[in-house]
């Protein structure tokens, strides 16, 4: 497969993710909400590194090989950069949610079920994340290649108002 349709699947899986988050959302599975937003968030990250042509590892913590390889690409242009600086920022932001909504915590040898860990307010700030880094992603893609990600950036767009509208 090429860059292009593996980068698309990436894509695609995301947003397969979206109307799950918004069902979780809905029913006030909030634990579920939150890996779902973390596990699209790393989805996109992921498609966007096989757009510009970087293999990966399995691996979690994605928005470091945004940082650490795809940032230092000389070809990059200005606008390009600015908008995958931002979804890194984002996505960084949601990672520290990591397996928590799976697994819960254990601090200080005190154990927290993900269901006591998410709620309906820090969930919404995840939420709120993944909108603004599905907004940059469309402009992501508006820059580089809008008439090849079309579908991608209609499904975006679409997701991310459904969820604005969940957490308005």
């Amino acid at each position: 497969m090429s860059n292009h349709t593996d980068a698309k699947n990436w894509f695609e899986m995301a947003l397969a993710d979206l109307p799950r988050v918004e069902r979780s959302y809905l029913a006030g599975d909030f634990a579920d909400v939150a890996y779902r937003v973390q596990f699209c968030s790393e989805k996109v990250i992921k498609g966007i590194l096989l757009m510009y042509g970087i293999q990966f590892k399995k691996y979690h913590e994605v928005s470091a090989i945004v940082e650490n390889e795809l940032l230092s690409n000389p070809d990059l242009e200005k606008n390009e950069i600015h908008f995958i600086e931002e979804i890194a920022r984002l996505s960084k932001e949601i990672e520290v949610i990591s397996t928590t909504p799976r697994y819960g915590s254990v601090v200080a040898d005190t154990f927290t079920s993900p269901e006591h860990l998410f709620d309906a307010s820090n969930t919404r700030d995840f939420t709120m994340k993944l909108i603004d880094e599905l907004d940059a992603f469309v402009n992501l893609l508006e820059i580089k290649d809008p008439q090849n990600w079309q579908e991608i950036m209609e499904g975006c767009t679409s997701a991310r108002n459904s969820l604005q509208h969940l957490v308005d």
